[in-house]
């Protein structure tokens, strides 16, 4: 069954670029882990919220390739964050 919900996708075109204040230590302190897995990890610690894609929205979700949802959800997430009073910058 296909979800109702449209999925967004936006190029990132500096995506892997390591800040030369960070490449030998995230060469050294990171080497068993790949580029693009560093990548996604740095990118997910706070530069993806200045996305300018992700600038009208108020929530965002980001699932690893290999991630699943077991079950149907009860509820809707991003509504019990909305009525909850959670967004905006949380």
């Amino acid at each position: 069954e296909a979800s109702e919900n449209r999925v967004w996708f936006a190029l990132l075109p500096r995506f892997t670029e390591v800040p030369r204040q960070w490449a030998r230590a995230a060469g050294e302190l990171a080497e068993d882990f790949s580029v693009g897995y560093r990548a996604m990890i740095r990118w997910r610690s706070g530069p993806m919220f200045l996305e300018p894609a992700l600038a009208g929205f108020d929530y965002a979700m980001t699932l690893d390739t290999d991630s699943y949802i077991p079950a149907d959800l009860a509820e809707d997430p991003f509504e019990l964050l909305r009525r909850g009073g959670v967004g905006g910058g949380v």
